[in-house]
């Protein structure tokens, strides 16, 4: 197309530009200055004088940057001075410029006719361009032969069939004769594959290999991707800055709270980027994605059905370059737990202890799974000289219970705590008579011991697992003259060890000796475990029932702000509740989502309780206050079941996944060994005042049994199932002390 035939584009560009410059600013302004000299309009005087004006109307405001950006819009138009030569009919000597590479000889509307040279070379910049007398010779200024760049080559050797070679489809080389009919074979050249794509935002950001080209038609550009963005091979000395400002994974709030990133990136030149985002796997559902510029807004789905994770590729782009950054999202739902109006038993095992062991009881220390499939009981901290642990399966979820696996261990305090995870996977179980706690890992329906993990000062006498199996907690009551302390472990994924990554041996705020952190009280000299974690692990519930000498109780809180983030021993991340020598702390629980606390204090008077926290948002201080308190004084005859006289309300606790179902026991204690009744207790959170109420007791049958029923107590993270220890379970044959001791398990049908 020869250049008159497009003057009317080129004239309505120039208007739009010459429109355009008074009112623009300084980016505007690059722009339209790239234009005009796109438009080869530079020495166009109206032009150069309404960019002259502009520039100082902006100038005097302009900041360092934008003066540099100014600079560069002068620089698009200027144009080296010319000469004007009106008669030039013969010379006599030498024409030779006055400066070096400055003037040009024509220009692209004004050009001379031939160039008659009677020498054979002409120089061009390196190259020499010469006839050798066969053909013509191109070759630097030292004599080496130069490269010659084209669209297209033609052979023609004057016998009337010229060959035509061009570049072909992909990375091919084509020959053709003069009808453009195909002569021989092509062949695919060595370089990466080239797609094709209508427009700019489809370049795909993940599976790309480092190399791939792209056209894109929309901007009849060629793009090539180097490992994290695409650039315009045309101009990839103006590359954009990469994307920062997001993190690689991201938990959405399953209320629908929304998200903000604010991401960063620049163009060298100051060119206003677009920002755009893609989604690379998974699916939204009902989660939006919206952005005003560089910041950009996810609201989470509250829908149930949408939960699961997904892959978005965060895109910055001037236009020709762009650049892109990843980040994993997970939304995840807790089904709501069941109300306890209706429940059956599932589980009612009485276990045998060897003859030879006689004075042991199961049922002292009981966990349960997520989903009330897997049960782990002990013996639990009992100094005596063998102890037991056994896992047990519900292959049906209605009560189809059968022993996995039993382990036993020449230590008295081998069970002393117990951990599971929610996939009931890993189980870790506390050995404090040997500074212990061993891991076992299930593969299928088979139990191994899978690692050993060992300390001092009485480690593993409480143990806590989060749900999702990747990080430990072991408590060390006698650490520091007997003040405690706490260890934690972490690990990438179920099939890798637990390793150290903090040692919370001076724990802040702890600061009285004999305290024995970790270690909990279920009756007046009954050791226990009290210890548990939140399903990601970060946040962590520690009784300390004797703290300062048994003075005071606490219960401590320990957080850390989330997973990539490492435990502290700072104020800000230790709180806790103290009471008088009530022994809150006794034993502790907090539900998965890490939101609720709940800790239990018994009494050696006539009364008992349990202290609720609502710790979605921590206090600023160190002190914490309960939400609501429950005492034993203070429920009806009714509530309290059959037997009316506890001192023992609240010795085990435990809270389901959602924070909305709590359970504890309580036993009458007669000051005979054999003569202990117990009954567990229901209570539910009602989501219109926020109160929690009492909604049950369940006692053991008979109800006149004296076999200590709710030894322990716990609740699986969905709220169907509770577990109850019995450790006095057929404890008597006249007053022969021949225990056996039991597990049950309740399940919520509404």
């Amino acid at each position: 197309m020869a250049d008159s035939d497009l003057s009317t584009s080129i004239s309505a560009l120039k208007t739009k530009i010459v429109n355009g410059i008074p009112t623009a600013n300084v980016n505007e302004l690059v722009s339209l200055a790239r234009a005009v000299k796109a438009l080869n309009l530079g020495e166009d005087k109206s032009l150069e004088d309404a960019i002259n004006a502009r520039t100082n109307a902006l100038v005097g405001s302009a900041s360092a940057d934008d003066v540099a950006r100014l600079a560069g819009a002068i620089k698009q138009v200027l144009n080296p001075a010319s000469i004007t030569v009106t008669t030039l009919s013969t010379i006599t000597g030498d024409l030779i410029p006055d400066q070096n590479i400055i003037h040009d000889l024509g220009s692209s509307t004004n050009r001379f006719k031939d160039l008659h040279l009677s020498g054979n070379t002409a120089v061009i910049g390196d190259s020499k361009i010469s006839d050798d007398g066969t053909g013509i010779d191109i070759r630097d200024t030292s004599g080496n032969p130069r490269t010659i760049k084209a669209k297209e080559v033609t052979i023609d050797d004057g016998t009337g069939n010229p060959i035509k070679m061009k570049r072909g489809a992909g990375n091919t080389i084509q020959f053709l004769d003069s009808s453009d009919n195909s002569i021989e074979t092509q062949e695919q050249a060595s370089a990466p594959a080239m797609s094709a794509y209508n427009l700019l935002s489809q370049l795909p950001t993940s599976g790309v290999n480092t190399g791939t080209q792209a056209y894109v038609a929309e901007n009849n550009k060629l793009y090539l991707f180097n490992g994290t963005g695409w650039y315009n091979i045309a101009l990839i000395n103006n590359p954009i800055t990469a994307v920062t400002g997001n993190a690689a994974t991201y938990e959405l709030a399953n209320d629908g709270t929304p998200l903000s990133i604010t991401l960063s990136s620049s163009d060298p030149d100051g060119i206003p980027l677009q920002w755009s985002h893609q989604v690379t796997s998974g699916s939204l559902g009902g989660t939006t994605i919206t952005n005003v510029n560089n910041v950009f807004t996810i609201t989470p789905s509250t829908n149930n059905s949408d939960a699961g994770n997904f892959t978005v590729s965060f895109i910055a782009t001037n236009g020709e370059n762009q650049e892109t950054s990843p980040s994993s999202f997970t939304l995840t739902f807790i089904a709501p737990s069941p109300e306890w109006d209706s429940y059956t038993t599932t589980a009612d095992n009485l276990q045998n202890m060897p003859y030879y062991q006689s004075n042991r009881e199961w049922g002292v220390m009981t966990e349960i799974s997520k989903d009330g499939a897997y049960a782990v009981i002990s013996t639990g901290y009992d100094q005596a000289t063998m102890e037991w642990v056994q896992i047990w399966y519900d292959s049906t979820g209605n009560g189809s219970w059968s022993k996995q696996a039993e382990y036993t261990s020449q230590s008295g305090d081998f069970g002393a705590d117990l951990a599971i995870d929610d996939e009931g996977i890993t189980v870790a179980i506390g050995d404090s008579g040997r500074n212990q706690v061993k891991i076992y890992k299930r593969s299928g329906t088979s139990w191994s011991l899978d690692q050993t993990i060992t300390g001092s000062n009485q480690f593993g006498m409480s143990t806590a697992i989060s749900g999702d199996g990747l990080v430990l907690a072991v408590a060390r009551p006698t650490w520091y003259s007997n003040r405690g302390g706490i260890k934690f472990y972490s690990r990438a994924d179920k099939n890798t060890s637990f390793t150290e990554s903090f040692d919370m041996s001076d724990i802040n705020s702890l600061n009285s000796t004999n305290s024995y952190l970790g270690r909990g009280k279920g009756t007046a000299s009954n050791y226990r475990g009290a210890m548990e974690m939140n399903e990601i692990g970060t946040r962590l519930v520690v009784g300390c029932p004797s703290y300062n000498n048994g003075s005071q109780s606490r219960a401590y809180l320990i957080t850390r702000p989330d997973t990539d983030t490492n435990w502290s021993n700072t104020s800000s991340q230790i709180k806790y509740y103290q009471e008088g020598g009530d022994r809150n702390g006794g034993d502790v629980s907090i539900s998965a989502d890490g939101n609720t606390m709940v800790s239990g204090g018994t009494s050696s008077a006539t009364d008992g309780e349990i202290n609720i926290f609502d710790i979605t948002t921590l206090p600023s201080g160190q002190s914490m206050t309960p939400t609501q308190t429950i005492r034993w004084s203070q429920m009806s005859s009714s509530e309290k079941g059959t037997w009316n006289n506890s001192y023992y309300f609240g010795r085990a606790v435990g809270i389901n996944g959602d924070g909305k179902t709590i359970v504890t026991s309580g036993m009458t204690y007669q000051y005979s060994y054999i003569n202990r009744m117990g009954s567990v207790y229901i209570f539910r959170k009602n989501d219109t005042s926020g109160n929690w109420e009492w909604k049950d007791v369940l006692e053991p049958n008979p109800t006149s049994s004296q076999e200590d029923f709710g030894t322990d107590v716990g609740i699986s993270a969905d709220g169907y199932h509770i577990i109850v220890g019995e450790r006095l379970a057929t404890a008597h044959s006249g007053q022969s002390f021949s225990h056996k001791g039991s597990f049950h398990v309740f399940k919520a049908t509404s």
